[in-house]
């Protein structure tokens, strides 16, 4: 990692999914990492 980190949220611009905002932000090179925040959860035990 660089020094300092920042986590940065953001909505996608209207009419473009997240999968485009993501591609954007994986291809500059100043975003080390970009994810969707998602929550998962089981609904069954193992």
């Amino acid at each position: 990692m660089s020094g300092a980190a920042w986590v940065v949220g953001i909505l996608p611009e209207p009419g473009n999914g997240i999968e485009a905002a993501l591609a954007r932000l994986r291809a500059d090179p100043r975003v080390e990492f970009a994810e969707p925040d998602m929550v998962v959860r089981s609904h069954t035990a193992p």
